[in-house]
């Protein structure tokens, strides 16, 4: 085997996904051995983490995208720019959670260290193989996937508002994977195949692509949270373990994006005026609601989650702008705004993280979430006060 394929972005890939999967089921069946489970998840997380970054690293020089078969499983991947830099934004995130997970799952009950490490482990196997899935099936598969791990890691805390906000998270997920099934059933009917690299280039009818992109914005609307199909997402992030959390608002939720811009942007040639319009529309009433609810929550994770869904919103307005100079012949608007939501996909997967944690780590020394109930914890607790306010100062724009 030469260095070049041992090293290869597909080898590196697979092997993150391997990981990801062997160590949350040696972690599972470790659960007994507090440390030594926590260290195998948590480590093995990071690798995984480490390795799909270096996947990454090479795709983005990458002019087109670029179908392949991944050694070692039976998947079939496309590689290009834009998975690379989505790949990344799912892996630095996913770093960090890894490493602040070594000592969250020490500290907690046997069922619930097996149950969240293994989870975790297959909700980022399962984005990460679903943003570079080469054909529909695999995509929705690998969502739905995600999804049920998202609600069995929310239902873990078995009381009455963590059953109703797995259960609002349950409908909303399989509502959104039957609007996927059926729009990319029409685009099946309309062009004979379910693989991207054909979609690109069928001729399909107005109405076909029109109305699978309506279906599309909701489906994967509802997994990005966009307003008003928002309803699970700060239940959800209420009731998680704080890393789960992260992984909702940094990288579940981001792969909803990825998956608009996918079907607004790439697969079905190009857009008319009015996706563009109407995404603008929705973009700028998640921003100002979701700013709007944020300002009247005293909870900090439910906070942080209304943030999350004004920051879709302003991503959104990047992807909407980006359609919209499509649609009208202007490039240069078109790559402006591209390129700012993809600048702020990336960017808030960094600092939300960092919120998300170290609003993780004062419930975890306090045992309190209720804001007003806090306050001098930057002198008990100084890194954590130093970390959150970078992240904050990042949130803000600042330098």
């Amino acid at each position: 085997m030469s260095a070049s394929f041992a090293f290869s972005p597909a080898v590196l890939l697979a092997l993150a996904l391997l990981i990801w999967l062997l160590s949350g089921v040696i972690g599972w069946l470790l659960a007994g051995a507090a440390r030594l489970s926590s260290l195998i998840t948590g480590v093995g997380g990071m690798l995984a983490a480490l390795a799909t970054i270096c996947a990454a690293s090479p795709m983005l020089q990458s002019g087109s995208a670029l179908t392949v078969n991944l050694p070692f499983i039976a998947f079939s991947a496309e590689f290009s720019a834009l998975n690379a830099l989505l790949l990344l934004t799912i892996a630095v995130p996913a770093l960090f959670c890894s490493l602040w997970a070594c000592a969250w799952l020490r500290d907690v009950n046997r069922r619930q260290r097996a149950r969240t490490g293994l989870l975790c482990q297959l909700l980022l196997a399962a984005l990460t193989a679903a943003i570079v899935a080469a054909n529909a099936v695999a995509l929705i598969l690998l969502m739905e996937l995600a999804a049920l791990a998202a609600y069995f890691l929310i239902v873990q805390a078995d009381d009455a508002k963590s059953r109703r906000a797995a259960l609002n998270q349950f409908l909303s997920g399989r509502l959104g994977t039957l609007c996927l099934i059926v729009a990319f059933a029409l685009l099946w009917q309309a062009s004979g195949s379910l693989s991207f690299a054909t979609l690109r280039h069928a001729v399909l009818p107005s109405g076909v692509k029109s109305l699978a992109f309506v279906l599309a914005l909701i489906g994967f609307g509802l997994y990005a949270g966009i307003i008003p199909l928002h309803a699970w997402v700060p239940q959800s992030h209420s009731s998680a373990p704080p890393h789960a959390a992260a992984l909702f608002s940094s990288v579940l939720m981001k792969v909803g994006i990825a998956g608009i811009i996918k079907i607004g942007l790439d697969l079905v040639g190009t857009p008319p005026l009015w996706w563009g319009i109407a995404l603008l529309l929705l973009a700028m009433l998640t921003a100002f609601i979701g700013g709007l609810y944020a300002l009247m929550e005293h909870d900090m994770r439910r906070l942080l989650a209304y943030h999350t869904l004004e920051n879709v919103g302003i991503i959104l307005l990047g992807v909407g702008g980006a359609m919209v100079g499509v649609a009208l012949d202007l490039p240069l608007l078109a790559g402006l705004a591209l390129l700012a939501a993809l600048f702020h996909l990336f960017n808030h997967g960094l600092f939300n993280t960092a919120l998300f944690l170290g609003a993780g780590e004062i419930e975890r020394q306090t045992g309190i979430r209720d804001m007003e109930k806090l306050g001098g914890l930057a002198r008990l607790m100084p890194w954590t006060a130093v970390t959150m306010l970078i992240a904050l100062m990042s949130m803000a724009a600042l330098p």
